[in-house]
């Protein structure tokens, strides 16, 4: 509910023109105040949080894929932030973070399997441990009617979510 500053000043006071334009200035900064300490309270909420502070939220966690996001995609983004990073490098993750935020279904071929990432450790470089650069290269399978908008924002996610220096091609066959 809102405070009104009038309420509280005499009656005698408010019929002088001079004041209660004075008083009409307070109650502007008061209301200000007001809102900026309403918007401090739920910019920690993921739910009623402003879009300005969603976006606060994303570089937080380090999202940096260049693509346009909805409000209800940042919160997903944000919500689920720990899934995705967990999946970074997994194929399986690729398939579900592209359907979750760009809505179609891709599929990926390579001669890497989710099963060998796994077992990789971070400690080990990835090439030493598998013993070939072939196992870098894999090909993402987009739908055929594509836009040169979403193959973008496709190689803008891939791009992050890949396993360290791989190679990629994105063919519009399905």
């Amino acid at each position: 509910m809102p405070y009104d500053l009038k309420t509280d000043v005499p009656q005698a006071y408010l019929d002088d023109a001079d004041t209660e334009g004075y008083i009409e200035i307070l109650q502007e900064g008061l209301d200000n105040m007001r809102a900026d300490i309403a918007s401090l309270l739920t910019s920690h909420d993921l739910e009623k949080a402003d879009e300005e502070f969603l976006d606060l939220m994303l570089y937080e966690i380090g999202w940096d894929i260049p693509i346009t996001l909805t409000v209800t995609q940042k919160r997903k983004v944000v919500r689920d932030a720990r899934d995705i990073y967990k999946g970074k490098g997994l194929f399986s993750a690729m398939i579900d973070i592209v359907d979750r935020l760009l809505g179609f279904t891709i599929t990926i071929d390579g001669a890497t399997t989710d099963a060998a990432i796994i077992e990789v450790t971070w400690q080990i470089p990835f090439h030493r441990l598998m013993g070939t650069e072939a196992l870098f290269q894999f090909v993402v399978h987009a739908p055929i009617g594509t836009t040169a908008q979403q193959e973008a924002d496709l190689g803008a996610i891939i791009d992050f979510m890949k396993w360290g220096p791989s190679f990629y091609s994105i063919v519009k066959d399905l």
